[in-house]
């Protein structure tokens, strides 16, 4: 069939379990988000055939998080209509439709580990470019990238699906619903975003003096290689720690999902498991798909 021209999904069968899996890239808090994901989980419950039906749908949340979101958008709630998201739009729908409720993603507090672990090791590489260390950066953002965004070219989201009106139309509302979910659910952190944007905001009223007094005092070549290094210790964070390393905990999940299906399907006589849906970040679909499709978790 020809692909259509925006399309945010990654169907594909996975290849030990024979199950199907739908992946469902989403820009977080987006209404067409929110409805995509709907509509995927009710077409797979309504879907014919031997073994149809959804049996599992995985989210991109782990226990802490997911409780933190329920606590503070209860279900009939005010803060649940401001603060409406796809995962919990996914977690109505999988209880509407009988299926199992997976929390696929990397447990926060090992996350911060992991992104303290990452720039710590970023910084070490940096100051050892005689050792190898310059190369391990440029390998793992190559690699990291690769895998994440240019893995699976064929099947895969495009930069363009990005762009499909429904979606950016949508785009407003998922502007004000982040920060404002972020500043509810983790008050500190939305506190020092506040005064992060606050200090930027009135920067231009301070930041030429600034900038003069260090006129013949920093040549521009060190001043603009230092904003190199920020950024590269930001990108190896970003692909490594943020994407690359959850990828294969969000894959873990899928495929756990799968072989319950199988065996489920086995106990009940039937061929062909359950279809297992996941709930996304866009960034994180093809190279969860990658991982699964070539048997990598």
């Amino acid at each position: 069939a020809d692909r259509p021209i925006f399309r945010q999904t990654v169907t594909f069968d996975e290849p030990r379990t024979g199950a199907r899996v739908t992946l469902v890239g989403c820009m977080h808090f987006n209404p067409w988000s929110i409805f995509t994901a709907e509509a995927v989980i009710k077409s797979a419950a309504r879907g014919g055939g031997e073994g149809s039906g959804v049996g599992a749908v995985v989210i991109e949340q782990c226990s802490r998080r997911w409780k933190r979101t329920l606590d503070t958008a209860p279900t009939a709630s005010l803060l649940r209509l401001l603060l409406a998201n796809e995962m919990q739009a996914a977690a109505d729908a999988a209880e509407r439709h009988g299926a199992r409720l997976v929390l696929g993603d990397q447990e926060v507090d090992a996350l911060g580990k992991a992104l303290k672990r990452e720039a710590l090791q970023t910084l070490r590489d940096l100051a050892t470019p005689w050792d190898g260390g310059w190369g391990r950066v440029a390998r793992d953002i190559r690699e990291s990238a690769t895998e994440s965004f240019f893995s699976v070219p064929e099947h895969g989201l495009r930069a363009t699906d990005l762009l499909d009106p429904r979606l950016v139309l949508a785009a407003p509302v998922t502007l004000l619903r982040y920060p404002a979910a972020v500043c509810v659910k983790a008050p500190a952190v939305g506190a020092a975003a506040v005064a992060w944007f606050a200090a930027a905001a009135t920067a231009p009223a301070w930041v030429p003096d600034a900038a003069g007094a260090l006129d013949g005092v920093v040549p521009e070549s060190v001043l603009a290689t230092f904003e190199l290094l920020q950024l590269v210790v930001v990108m190896r964070i970003a692909l490594s720690a943020l994407l690359r390393e959850r990828n294969r905990i969000l894959a873990d999940a899928i495929a756990e999902a799968c072989r319950v299906e199988q065996e489920a399907a086995r106990a009940e006589g039937r061929a062909v498991p359950r279809e297992v849906v996941a709930i996304l970040g866009a960034a994180h679909c093809n190279g969860v798909c990658a991982l699964l499709t070539e048997a990598s978790v």
